[in-house]
């Protein structure tokens, strides 16, 4: 009997489920879940096993997200994600002969370019014959031209 008794709750706890709902802002973003689409946003009631989960949340203009979780056993759990938004930012230089990197990332020297980037404060390092002559935050909340120039 006690080895049934242990069976029993064995099988019961490998069949137990999490009730998760799993919203977002904005709305509408893909949902996918250990590399298994499962809709947008918002999604009430997925049934998912307790236990390690990849989740990843897509959409257009915005950063992706992609998050692990652990879900313990329990009546429900609720997960809500902000994603911040990616903007055209038309960059444009009045001076010659500089190059320029935001974030650490590609440097560029054109006079004039289009970039995509996220939401937030982006560091500007500003460099002349390989020295860094300007440093500055830029603060990106909505598609913008930034006009650059030395003075």
């Amino acid at each position: 009997m006690k080895n049934f008794i242990y069976i029993f709750l064995l099988f019961t706890i490998s069949m137990a489920q999490v009730n998760v709902n799993i919203e977002s802002i904005p709305i509408g973003a893909t949902i996918i879940i250990d590399s298994k689409p499962v809709g947008v946003t918002p999604q009430y009631n997925l049934q998912l096993t307790p236990g390690i989960h990849s989740i990843e949340l897509s959409k257009e203009n915005f950063v992706p997200i992609k998050w692990k979780t652990v879900l313990q056993e329990a009546v429900k759990a609720e997960l809500s994600f902000r994603m911040k938004a990616i903007h055209e930012i038309r960059f444009i230089s009045k001076e010659k002969g500089l190059r320029f990197q935001f974030d650490g990332q590609a440097i560029w020297s054109d006079k004039r370019v289009i970039l995509k980037m996220e939401e937030g404060e982006h560091g500007l390092v500003v460099y002349k014959a390989g020295e860094i002559v300007d440093q500055k935050s830029v603060i990106i909340s909505e598609p913008t031209k930034i006009i650059y120039s030395l003075n």
